[in-house]
């Protein structure tokens, strides 16, 4: 999510959403293209990568920035920041 790219997670079957995921991995997964098979990945490369038709930009962009990317991208001044406290 922090490169804004698209992405596309490979899944057995859709009940592995529910099944193998914490809420907020549903939620990621929400934002990412989604494969159960070989030509699932190949419309993917076709039309989000090389034709550049990508529906879920705003929606995953949106989502990293409320969701995923919330110190970013000061988290590592604000991580210097306490371990300068602590031993300095």
């Amino acid at each position: 999510f922090y490169t804004g790219k698209p992405q596309c997670y490979m899944l057995k079957s859709p009940s592995d959403i529910t099944d193998k995921f914490t809420e907020l991995g549903q939620k990621c997964l929400e934002n990412c293209y989604l494969a159960y098979e070989q030509q699932h990945i190949i419309d993917f490369m076709e039309n989000v990568i090389i034709n550049g038709n990508d529906s879920k930009k705003d929606g995953r962009q949106k989502f990293a920035e409320d969701e995923i990317m919330l110190n970013y991208p000061d988290v590592s001044e604000k991580i210097a920041g306490i371990l300068d406290e602590i031993f300095f």
